[in-house]
């Protein structure tokens, strides 16, 4: 190799391994539980940051909608020149003129009318709060269920990784015994335990593409970037074995879904909002009235009269100082008032019939959530003891088949009704957290692992 190119080839390594190097060190390893994912969940959702930047909103807007219940204050003033006065024959007229004024108007029916734009937009701010709320619920609950789904992967990552080694040097022990002319040991031993190998293999790479794609859905409900890699401890119990948690009674929780979900709450204040609306539009219907206040001054300047004052130059001044009350009727205004009237009618409306369904939603959530969770806590045992005995078996067939009273088809399919129940087993503990989530959400609780929190 030439200088020119070694030294090219040296550059480019040196490179490349710097920038593996950089890449290593921005690396950060997340150690995740249950709790730690909805809590980063809830943290990075984006639903939740929208829903609140839409909260601050609201408030902003009721805050200021208590200054309409005060008066109003506005000033005016201008400057008009005349420059044709100077050859006018009438030697009064000014050259320039200046008015100024201020104006105060306190509102009476206004007053009735804007305290309920106030109701209106406090309405409006509790159902943002609640909208909140259910935002966080939503992302806490979407994140477990995709940290659980996770966590399974991984276990049957596992479990097929064990049922692998074990398939591959089951193979190679056959082989040998084959080769060496054991007569325990035949050639459909050794194929079966051949095939076996090659299956286990399939299934381990399915399980780590499965796991890595069930790590990609996980940093993407958590919101997390390429740089964060993510540790999985393989579990052999479910959250809801290690809090001993315990199920209330279905129709009490069919009270507090009824009476706790957000989404209820935020349509109840949605339709306070509405109501209060109506009553504001009501007052388009009807005549306004204000008491005014005016002060203004009127001054000109001229060079053309003996009258003007040698000192500041003024030809004439006026200052006027008034008060009264404003009365004002809109009686035709192209069916404006009335449109906007129908369509706040028609929202209600529609707020009153999403509640009765939302009503019936919660009611076949909270059922569904409850009912999967009773059963699979009740076939949890039966599941635990399936396994174990399995387990046994499996271990059994292992020292018949070594001594050669057990053939290699019927090891394999040991083997395999072990790994079953091994994964159903997994399946089941995963579900078991998946429904103890659903169910709190169902209820309008924040979920959380432990009930005891």
């Amino acid at each position: 190799m030439c200088p020119i190119k070694k030294l090219a080839y040296l550059f480019l390594t040196f490179n490349i391994n710097s920038y593996a190097q950089e890449l290593n060190s921005n690396k950060i390893i997340l150690s995740l539980d249950l709790e730690k994912a909805m809590d980063i969940a809830e943290k990075n959702s984006s639903e939740v940051k929208l829903t609140n930047t839409e909260l601050q909103n609201f408030n902003s807007l009721h805050t200021l909608s208590f200054f309409k219940l005060g008066p109003s204050l506005s000033a005016q003033a201008s400057t008009n020149w005349y420059p044709n006065q100077n050859s006018n024959y009438n030697s009064s007229s000014p050259d320039r003129k200046a008015d100024a004024s201020i104006s105060l108007e306190q509102p009476i029916t206004g007053l009735w009318q804007n305290a309920y734009k106030v109701s209106e937009l406090s309405s409006k701010t509790d159902s943002a709060s609640f909208d909140l709320k259910g935002a966080k619920i939503k992302a806490r609950t979407e994140g477990a269920q995709t940290f659980i789904n996770t966590q399974q992967a991984y276990n049957d990552l596992e479990i097929k990784k064990a049922a692998f080694e074990y398939s591959t040097l089951l193979y190679k022990e056959t082989s040998i015994l084959f080769e060496t002319g054991d007569e325990t040991k035949d050639k459909i031993d050794l194929l079966l335990s051949q095939a076996n190998a090659a299956k286990s293999e399939i299934a381990y790479e399915n399980a780590k593409n499965e796991f890595q794609n069930k790590v990609a859905d996980l940093k993407k409900a958590l919101n997390l970037n390429e740089y964060v890699s993510i540790q999985i401890k393989n579990e052999d119990k479910s959250n809801w074995e290690k809090q001993e948690n315990k199920i209330p009674e279905l129709n009490t929780l069919l009270n507090q879904g009824q009476k706790n979900r957000s989404e209820i709450k935020s349509l109840d204040s949605k339709i306070k909002a509405t109501n209060s609306n109506i009553a504001y539009q009501n007052f388009n219907f009807l005549p306004t009235a204000s008491i005014v206040s005016s002060y203004s001054n009127s001054e000109s300047f001229g060079n053309n009269s003996n009258t003007i004052d040698p000192n500041t130059g003024t030809f004439s001044s006026g200052n006027d100082l008034s008060f009264g009350l404003k009365l004002s009727w809109t009686i035709w205004d192209s069916g404006i008032s009335l449109s906007n009237r129908i369509e706040s009618l028609n929202e209600l409306e529609k707020n009153k019939i999403n509640k009765d369904k939302k009503l019936i939603d919660i009611t076949n959530e909270v059922i569904n959530a409850f009912n999967n969770l009773k059963t699979s806590i009740l076939i949890l045992p039966q599941s635990k003891l399936a396994a174990e005995v399995l387990e046994q078996a499996y271990k059994l067939s292992k020292i018949k088949y070594k001594t050669g009273n057990l053939t290699a088809s019927e090891l394999i399919k040991t083997q395999n009704e072990f790994i079953n129940s091994k994964i159903e087993l997994s399946k089941l503990r995963s579900d078991i957290d998946n429904n103890w989530i659903k169910l709190q959400a169902a209820i309008g609780k924040n979920p959380i692992s432990s009930d005891k929190r």
